[in-house]
């Protein structure tokens, strides 16, 4: 579905940008020469395709680029979203979600990593380098998909999201 979707809109997008193209091929492209410096210009037939077919090709790119910005840079839906967080992920956005202020504590220090939250050390193998190294993924995960974000900007604290908020209430029902 998301495929057509996707074709749709590059289909319009295209016509968008060839409406204005076509408007000049139309209305002879080579008339100004006459009007402005009294030349009778005659184009072989082969340019008015060649002029059709750059016009077409730059609407195409510009389509394909407008879609491909708007595709990276609106949020993509909730379902899809749980659908691609992994299992730990998904524990600690539920984790926050439920904890008071929504913080996620992450810090380092000599003795290991600690990532706390809802007054629990989410980490419980502080000396297992593959512990830490799976909250520390389930912690980047949440941060890829905008679930969280840092509200120090020192990467230590961070507060779930509005859409982390929702996305964690569908993961409770669902």
């Amino acid at each position: 579905m998301e495929l057509l979707e996707s074709i749709r809109l590059f289909i319009i997008g295209v016509f968008k940008r060839i409406y204005w193209i076509l408007t000049t091929l139309i209305l002879d492209p080579f008339d100004w020469l006459k009007r402005l410096y009294n030349i009778d210009y005659s184009p072989p037939k082969w340019s008015i395709w060649a002029l059709f077919s750059v016009g077409l090709f730059i609407s195409i790119i510009l389509t394909y680029h407008e879609l491909r910005m708007k595709n990276l840079t609106s949020p993509a839906s909730e379902k899809t979203i749980i659908s691609r967080l992994s299992k730990d992920a998904r524990i600690l956005l539920g984790e926050a979600s439920s904890d008071d202020m929504g913080n996620i504590l992450f810090h380092r220090y000599i003795g290991g990593t600690s990532i706390m939250t809802n007054g629990e050390e989410i980490i419980t193998d502080v000396g297992d380098p593959r512990e830490v190294a799976k909250w520390e993924s389930a912690l980047n995960e949440l941060k890829k998909a905008n679930l969280i974000y840092d509200f120090t900007h020192k990467g230590q604290d961070f507060k779930v999201s509005d859409l982390g908020y929702k996305v964690a209430d569908k993961i409770k029902i669902g």
